[in-house]
């Protein structure tokens, strides 16, 4: 797929394949998700169920409120070469940050909001980490690639039109804005094993959690702001 990258790849070959497809996808980039995974499992086991309708979810602050309390997780989201990528692609420099964990194994509480597609109404630069092997029915975040245009120019009139109140803004494509022409066969699921990392930008029209019986995602995901 063009959006896949190698970990040794140029900043150059990154940024060229996210303006081009709105993610970059490297397949393998952790052979060894254990330390991390760990971490993660006891921040699920001390969250509760509460509105996220596919499991649990759990916001634990940036990566500097991570280094001592899961050096693990803290360690792999302050690589500067994350904050290098967002630099280059957005112009801008890092002023907010906030890393979520996320726990998918349910599916009989209805579909949560991301779980259609849609593209996110603050634009968002996104770090995802596949910790175990995720396929189509196991919730694997889906995608339509070269999307992240069409949904930057929908987010800033979207925003315009609700006059900024976030609740109000429309950002499902293929609900609010059907004269796109886009469809459930455009859509394609990321799928990775375990250690598989995705960057992307979140004007990208995306989607996650569609989970089939007894499977299951574990995740975790960096969000960066300018």
């Amino acid at each position: 797929m063009n959006f896949e990258i190698k970990k040794d790849d140029s900043s150059e070959k990154i940024i060229n394949t996210l303006r081009e497809n709105g993610l970059a996808v490297c397949y393998g980039y952790l052979e060894n998700v254990e330390d991390i995974k760990a971490e993660c499992e006891k921040i699920i086991e001390d969250t509760d169920e509460d509105d996220y309708l596919f499991g649990k979810a759990a916001r634990i602050g940036s990566v500097y409120d991570n280094i001592e309390s899961n050096p693990a997780l803290g360690n792999f989201f302050s690589q500067e070469w994350m904050f290098q990528i967002f630099q280059q692609y957005t112009g801008k420099i890092v002023n907010f940050n906030e890393i979520f964990v996320q726990h998918d194994y349910r599916n009989d509480r209805g579909i949560s909001r991301n779980g259609v597609l849609h593209f996110d109404r603050i634009s968002t630069f996104k770090y995802m980490l596949y910790l175990t092997d995720v396929e189509k029915d196991c919730g694997a975040l889906s995608v339509i690639p070269g999307t992240h245009l069409d949904g930057s120019y929908l987010r800033a009139e979207a925003r315009k039109n609700a006059q900024n109140e976030y609740d109000k803004v429309k950002n499902w494509p293929l609900i609010d804005y059907p004269e796109l022409g886009y469809s459930e066969e455009d859509i394609i699921p990321v799928c990775g094993k375990a250690g598989t990392l995705i960057i992307f930008d979140t004007d990208l029209f995306h989607r996650g959690g569609l989970i089939e019986n007894d499977k299951s995602r574990l995740m975790i995901r960096s969000h960066l702001r300018g």
